[in-house]
């Protein structure tokens, strides 16, 4: 059983136990992950994941769930690669994937009159590095390639902040994500929030 549908079970398993208790609430969410450096190229990825949403105190709500997250770079970089005694140089960079599961934790102060309103968000995130590929190219075309798993930190964590706005179930909202220092390849993850009130 590969860690997506490990993760899309528990997903599962949240959402039920949400339905059984009157004072948790819940949604799926989704939308596009960006990894932003000043000296890489950005390349859409995204996430999707299930979350519960529960008093806290101060007129604040808690927030966690799992989401999966998907996170491209296009990188300028030259390359040399290793196999079978011979070397191999790869000088147009590299376009690298890198998948993770997350488990945010998150502080929410909704300013609301019903079910619609806007909110803002604050909190932190740990997550679980799930493997990736990277295409190392060359300059003459991408026939000429090779695909090496993506590596990074197995483990990371980072801080997040997020604001948008909920009509009746329906919430939009854009998401910032600070990694702490080499958590993953990306030092910021830009995030757009789709989400489902159930």
């Amino acid at each position: 059983m590969n860690m997506k549908k490990i993760v899309m079970i528990i997903s599962a398993l949240l959402i039920n136990s949400v339905i059984t208790n009157a004072q948790l609430k819940s949604y799926v969410v989704f939308g596009s992950s960006h990894g932003i450096e000043l000296k890489h190229r950005s390349m859409p990825g995204y996430h999707f994941g299930a979350m519960i949403e529960m008093p806290a105190f101060l007129s604040l709500n808690f927030q966690t769930g799992l989401e999966i997250n998907q996170v491209k770079m296009d990188k300028d970089e030259f390359n040399v690669h290793y196999s079978d005694n011979q070397m191999y140089i790869f000088n147009d960079g590299s376009v690298s994937e890198y998948n993770y599961i997350e488990v945010p934790l998150i502080l929410t102060k909704n300013f609301f009159k019903g079910d619609t309103g806007f909110f803002m968000s604050l909190g932190g995130y740990a997550s679980l590095f799930s493997g990736g590929q990277t295409l190392l190219r060359t300059d003459t075309s991408y026939a000429d390639y090779i695909s090496l798993p993506s590596r990074t930190n197995l483990l990371g964590c980072g801080l997040s902040v997020s604001s948008g706005i909920r009509v009746n179930k329906i919430l939009l909202g854009i998401e910032g994500n600070l990694n702490l220092p080499d958590g993953r390849k990306s030092t910021v993850v830009l995030k757009t929030k789709f989400a489902v009130y159930l």
